[in-house]
């Protein structure tokens, strides 16, 4: 019951995050392409790869925290089954170049935003 309410206010908590970031970027820079969306999956990236980094390192977190951190918060953050979504309407919309810039701006921009954040936490902790 403990770690299902863990998942509960980590999930609750990156659900509000990643709709409230979504909106605010998609009002700044508009509707045309999905960069809200896009937006929270590389922040996710970013978060992911210090936090795991940490975790990796150092004995900082509980499991459940971990639960709560990875599962729940960067679990409702992270939004591919929107990006896959996104990406099929604009193909069924022969949107193709769109489409193939959101998908590899997502997952290339993303591993590189994992990398940088990963390396720069391990350096930081090992340091």
């Amino acid at each position: 019951m403990v770690k299902i309410l863990y998942l509960m206010v980590g999930g609750s908590a990156g659900t509000l995050l990643r709709y409230g970031l979504s909106q605010w970027v998609q009002g700044h820079w508009g509707e045309v392409f999905p960069f809200g969306t896009l937006v929270a999956n590389l922040l996710g990236c970013l978060l992911i790869g210090a936090l795991f980094a940490t975790v990796e390192e150092t004995q900082l977190f509980s499991t459940e925290v971990r639960l709560m951190v990875f599962t729940g918060f960067l679990g409702a953050l992270t939004t591919f089954s929107t990006l896959e979504l996104e990406a099929f309407i604009m193909a069924k919309e022969n949107h193709w170049g769109q489409m193939a810039l959101y998908i590899v701006g997502s997952i290339v921009l993303g591993l590189l935003m994992l990398w940088i954040s990963y390396t720069a936490t391990r350096a930081l902790i090992l340091d």
